[in-house]
């Protein structure tokens, strides 16, 4: 059930309003005796809608809704009244009304209207806020996401521009929203140019002039390029795009998600740096195992028992983390050195440890009995690492073991002496450079930028000359244009061809003092733009890092030919240019002040913009003011008084938008004033003429009616007094030339106000719902989505064609409307299935004064279209049915789909 406020001066309308519309049992009425009771009832804002008179003492309905829909927005508001006037209607409509109902005739039948647009009213608002909310948790999700997203319908149409892609690119999304012509790539590129949103249907060929990294995943894409962010920063980017599809499964846009891998790129950088250090590593991991293999040669040399005792001391003393073992052979006992026994976990002593116990902390101690087996035999070395489990439950370690047999006199085997050294540490590091070299190879071919490693060449006296190029990566070929198998292992000169080595004297101080060094350049020979870096691995070798800015280079150079085109645009402006803060004070005011206002830039910088509003204008300009600082996103224009320097007062509109900064926070506004001093003297002046000779003509058409009236009256008392055949003829004539005079005072009463206000985007199907359709025909519409831009008046348009299929066409049961394209043009067609129309009448029945009525109404049919430059024509058969065809240009309709 729906609760309903019925507002209305007459005691006995409230009443018989509120038995008719609770009778149907949906609704619960409440009557109010006038609009400033309703406003000052604490429950106003509770009713699902509110029905009002039009004429009541102190607030008329007109003024009952604004005051309705700026304290309460959208809540459903209808005027019922006897008022019949179009202008009621336009400003009833035109200041937010749902409805308009007249009063009038049978109640059953103007009440059952009545609640049919209430119900109308509510379903309506339900839906449109059930919708807002949905769009708007969409909208929240989408904003709510790290990752930057861009959407377009199929005109390339920005749809989608969420919070993340503000922050990348720093342009907010009300600049953006609506916009084509790739508007979306002149912040990040300086260019109009496409996304990977628009290559979708592109060969790989093409797209890599902007992309690479392609990547194919059934109707998607992915890719990475770079990208200027905010700030001046270059960042990295991986992009995957997408198209957009209906419930239909048709393509209605495309969508890309972009995500900032810089970090990554980076990181990558740091591993290369790691390589480094691991190399070092490296070469000093080899020299401790010379120096084992060493020690293992010198053990094989000892012959004697003596010999052995001296090779065991040298080895204890030697070697940092090494034990030495004997095996005696005959005994079965094991000696361990004290550094032997700390390794494998027991008390560091010099002594015997059986041979259980050292086995126990070998998992693998059966490979071990095989090759001190085979080395007793005479089949093989003894030369093993193995891993250990410590006797004192330390972490495992890697033992590299190297041993030799000693035999007696008879050539018997009798011992078996041996050291054991724990390489844990440089197994693990051995590890971790085999990983970093695979994953700086990995880097060095997939870098993005171009990387080469180069020598010097030097003359006779040690001075460089030229260098030579050692080694480069895949991404060499793409910025420079030039294959790595041509320039390899040849020198700068013989590479590039030129006579003088390139930047030689950066690249040799890099080479020969090893600090690094950053620059950008233009390459002649290349026609191209670079940032280089340089370091040195070593002397006398450079490794350059580079990459094509060429176009980075053409964008700013386009940017700051903007910038002075833009600095000149403002300050020829015949408008002024601003921006204030958050507070109102100006940051920034154009010369154009001094032309308009009288005052300097510099005098009003610094100051608040109410400095230049007279006292009784401050209100008005303090309210304006509140709305304009309150808003978020682009703002309504709007007049504010203003004073000259000299002190006579004016009127400037303001056209205006925030300004973020890059995490989206308002820190102030800009936009243009423009003095519109003579243009409203100019329209005050329009308007009181027109109301003047409205007035003029109301009165005139009003008296003549009346005097029509009268006279009309006194014709129908002569021909009820019996004249003459004669008589009567002329009584008739007169009769139907007074008729004819009323109708031609009707139709200026319409032709006054065609073309007096400006056009308006009106929907088709809302026009044609409100047709008072006749019982026995039935009517069908199928133009949904359907807007078109003409006069106020296009109502009549449709009212009169209707009157024309159900007067004239004599036995209409049907009627139809829908449209068609024919081309950029848009054809909306109205046809029956009555008599038709001759076709020698074609064009005439648009002819004012044509036709068995009163023949204004195809002529005001055509008049009104013809205000936007839509075009109507009669194109039926003949007996079978008349065709209006309504041929709308384009730019004066607007599709759904379209948006």
């Amino acid at each position: 059930m729906y609760s309903i406020l019925y507002v209305d001066d007459e005691p006995a309308l409230l009443e018989i309003g509120k038995f008719f519309l609770e009778q149907s049992g949906d609704f619960q009425v409440a009557v109010m005796a006038s609009a400033q009771e309703a406003l000052d009832s604490p429950a106003l804002g509770t009713y699902d809608a509110i029905v009002s008179d039009y004429q009541m003492p102190g607030m008329d309905g007109i003024e009952f809704l604004k005051a309705v829909r700026e304290r309460y927005g959208d809540l459903p508001f209808l005027i019922f009244t006897g008022r019949g006037r179009e202008e009621v209607v336009i400003e009833a409509i035109n200041n937010g009304a749902d409805f308009y109902v007249q009063k009038g005739g049978d109640p059953t039948a103007q009440f059952a209207e009545l609640a049919h647009k209430i119900r109308h009213a509510v379903l309506r608002k339900q839906a449109e806020r059930s919708q807002g909310e949905s769009e708007r948790r969409l909208a929240d999700i989408i904003d709510f996401l790290p990752d930057a997203m861009l959407a377009v319908d199929k005109e390339g149409r920005v749809l989608v521009w969420n919070r993340a892609n503000e922050e990348l690119t720093g342009v907010p999304a009300s600049m953006l929203l609506g916009k084509g012509n790739y508007e979306y790539a002149l912040s990040p590129y300086g260019e109009r140019r496409p996304f990977l949103l628009d290559m979708l249907s592109w060969p790989d060929e093409e797209i890599k002039k902007y992309y690479s990294n392609i990547v194919h995943d059934g109707r998607a894409i992915s890719a990475e390029s770079d990208l200027a962010a905010p700030k001046g920063r270059q960042i990295h980017i991986m992009v995957k795009a997408s198209p957009l599809y209906n419930q239909k499964g048709e393509v209605t846009g495309a969508i890309e998600v972009v995500r900032d891998i810089t970090r990554r790129i980076e990181t990558e950088k740091d591993l290369r740096a790691a390589y480094e250090r691991v190399t070092m590593t490296e070469e000093e991991l080899r020299s401790q195992f010379d120096e084992l293999r060493a020690t293992n040669e010198q053990l094989t040399a000892a012959k004697d028992e003596l010999r052995r005792q001296v090779d065991r001391l040298a080895m204890a003393q030697s070697i940092g983390q090494s034990g030495s073992w004997e095996y005696n052979i005959v005994t079965g006992t094991f000696w361990v050195s004290a550094e032997g026994a700390r390794i494998l976990g027991f008390p560091a002593f010099a002594g015997n440890i059986p041979v259980e116990k050292i086995e126990a902390c070998i998992p693998d101690a059966a490979m071990v009995r095989r090759t001190m087996t085979g080395l007793i035999a005479g089949e093989k070395e003894y030369n093993l690492e193995y891993a250990i489990r410590p006797a004192d439950g330390s972490a495992p370690r890697t033992i590299l073991s190297v041993a030799r047999l000693e035999k007696d006199a008879s050539g018997r085997p009798v011992r078996i002496i041996g050291i054991a050294r724990d390489i844990t540490e440089r197994q693990q590091a051995k590890e971790a450079l085999m990983k970093s070299e695979d994953r700086f190879a990995a880097l060095f071919s997939n870098m993005l930028s171009g990387a080469a490693l180069h020598k010097l060449v030097c003359n006779d006296k040690g001075e460089p000359e030229d260098y030579v190029i050692l080694a480069a990566n895949p991404a060499f070929e793409q910025h420079l244009g030039i294959s790595r198998e041509s320039v390899l292992k040849k020198t700068s000169r013989e590479a590039y061809g030129v006579s003088e080595p390139p930047y030689l004297d950066i690249y040799a101080k890099a080479a020969l003092t090893g600090r690094a060094e950053v620059f950008e350049t233009y390459f002649a020979p290349l026609k191209k733009h670079f940032s280089i870096s340089v370091y040195s691995p070593e002397k006398n070798r450079f490794v350059t890092i580079f990459e094509d800015i060429t176009e980075k280079k053409q964008a700013e150079a386009k940017l700051k030919e903007s910038a002075e085109k833009f600095r000149a645009l403002v300050e020829t402006s015949p408008d002024m240019i601003w921006e204030i803060d958050c507070s109102g004070i100006f940051r920034y005011i154009s010369p154009t002040v001094k032309t308009i206002l009288g005052f300097l830039p510099e005098e009003l910088v610094g100051k608040s913009v109410t400095c230049l509003v007279p006292e009784q204008g401050m209100v008005l300009a303090q309210r304006e003011l509140e709305k304009f600082f309150a808003a978020d996103k682009f703002i309504t224009p709007f007049e504010v008084p203003a004073r000259h320097r000299d002190g006579h007062d004016m009127v400037v509109e303001i056209r205006s938008f925030p300004v973020t900064d890059s995490g989206g926070k308002v820190t102030g506004f800009r936009g243009v004033a423009r003095d519109i001093t003579e243009q409203k003297k100019a329209e005050e002046s329009l308007r009181r003429a027109n109301r003047q000779l409205t007035l003029l003509g109301s009165v005139s058409r009003h008296d003549s009616l009346n005097k029509i009236t009268v006279l009309l009256g006194y014709l129908r008392v002569a021909s009820k007094s019996s004249p003459g055949p004669e008589t009567k003829e002329i009584l008739e004539k007169m009769e139907a030339v007074v008729a004819a005079m009323r109708s031609q005072i009707e139709f200026a009463r319409i032709y006054q106000n065609l073309g007096s206000r400006e056009p308006q985007w009106c929907d088709l199907e809302s026009h044609l719902s409100q047709l008072q359709i006749p019982a026995p025909v039935s009517f069908s519409a199928d133009v949904g989505g359907i807007r078109l831009l003409a006069d106020p008046m296009v109502e009549t348009v449709f009212a009169n064609l209707l009157d024309n299929s159900v007067r004239h066409g004599e036995h209409v049961t049907k009627v139809r409307v829908f449209s068609r394209r024919e081309g950029t043009t848009l054809v909306v067609v109205w046809e029956d299935d009555g008599i038709g129309i001759a076709a020698s009448d074609k064009e005439k029945i648009f002819v004012r004064g044509y036709g068995k009525n009163t023949g204004l109404g195809l002529f005001l049919v055509r008049e009104v279209l013809g205000l936007t430059g839509i075009a109507v024509r009669e194109t039926g058969e003949p007996g079978k049915g008349a065709r209006f065809e309504i041929i709308v240009p384009e730019g004066a309709y607007r599709l759904a789909d379209a948006g």
